[in-house]
């Protein structure tokens, strides 16, 4: 992706725990990049990269996950190495109970090498959408290895990505 500066991988876990690897729809973009999973006519996501360098001197990444199951997406810059990890799925996929919404789907997105495996960012929904995702230098910036951020309060316990991250985890290719 942009002319080889990002590189992604994307999959996940079925309710009876199958694992799936998400295949490349036919969709000729440099920016963009259309997941499938089970029939090439039901997306399961959605993930830009854009040059925002002209704007705020940083990368800008979004992501649409259209499903319910457990997923795992891996964006890394070529060059730097610096990665994203972002998971989605139900709340209780990541350790929720509260019964309001351990049925809700959510998101936990991190830098891969946060060192307190915590998500830097966890929320509502299944869509995740950045403006500064990467520096213009390719680095994820500092404020993503603080605290954590929530667009929630009910998700504002911070969420540990090891107690989600699953053994299924994809490889960037």
């Amino acid at each position: 992706m942009q002319g080889g500066q990002f590189t992604v991988a994307f999959g996940g876990l079925t309710p009876d725990d199958t694992e799936w690897i998400a295949t490349i729809g036919d969709w000729p973009s440099d920016k963009g990049i259309l997941y499938w999973a089970f029939d090439d006519q039901n997306p399961e996501g959605l993930f830009k990269v854009l040059d925002g360098r002209s704007f705020n001197d940083h990368w800008w990444m979004d992501l649409a996950v259209t499903s319910d199951l457990r997923t795992l997406l891996r964006a890394r810059h070529t060059f730097t190495g610096a990665t994203w990890e972002i998971l989605t799925g139900r709340a209780k996929d990541f350790g929720i109970t509260d019964p309001d919404i351990r049925n809700d789907l959510v998101h936990c997105a991190s830098p891969s090498d946060r060192s307190d495996d915590r998500c830097a960012i966890i929320g509502f929904g299944t869509t995740v959408s950045l403006r500064d995702a990467w520096t213009a230098q390719g680095l994820i910036p500092s404020k993503y290895y603080g605290s954590p951020q929530s667009s929630s309060g009910a998700l504002a316990a911070p969420t540990l990505r090891s107690a989600v991250a699953p053994a299924w985890a994809v490889t960037v290719k």
